[in-house]
């Protein structure tokens, strides 16, 4: 039996941050869904829950909590697969 996806991914090359206690760490969003996002970062992040900062297609800036379902690693980066848990603030560019 195929293991079907419940919402269907949209790719894109968006830049993104991580918050992580006060500092910011780059990414890149590869993927998104109306539950979740993969992202590409240079980082290794050892938390289960991250704000994800992200730039919507109204131009408004989301920060989402996620947390961390998978990590897997590829060439010297780390690929993250979030699921959404909420927005936490909404702002205009």
């Amino acid at each position: 039996m195929l293991n079907k996806r419940q919402f269907v991914r949209e790719n894109t090359t968006s830049p993104c941050l991580f918050l992580l206690d006060g500092k910011t760490l780059p990414g890149q969003m590869l993927n998104f869904s109306r539950m979740g996002s993969l992202i590409k970062c240079e980082s290794r992040l050892n938390q289960k829950y991250v704000t994800l900062v992200y730039q919507n297609e109204k131009n408004e800036y989301i920060e989402m909590l996620c947390t961390i379902k998978h990590i897997s690693i590829h060439q010297n980066f780390y690929f993250y697969g979030l699921m959404f848990i909420g927005i936490q603030k909404r702002h205009s560019a």
